[in-house]
């Protein structure tokens, strides 16, 4: 019975420690995956914003660059 004991014990640590392992596993490659989501959203609202942005340029020339013909 003590052998039994002893067996269940050292079976319980080890489980004990793969659990806690891949706890650290799971939630250290959680946080890089949500660094690298913030990441893109950074750069995906940076591409937008500018791609909406007029060029300085064109309102100091007082408007549209294409004029009509008359």
């Amino acid at each position: 019975m003590r052998q039994f004991q002893q067996m269940s014990r050292g079976s319980e640590a080890r489980d004990f420690n793969m659990l806690q392992d891949n706890f650290h596993y799971v939630q250290q490659w959680s946080i890089v995956q949500c660094i690298i989501v913030l990441i893109c959203g950074i750069v995906q609202v940076y591409f937008v914003r500018h791609l909406f942005d007029e060029k300085k340029g064109k309102q100091a020339g007082g408007g549209s660059s294409m004029k009509m013909r008359t």
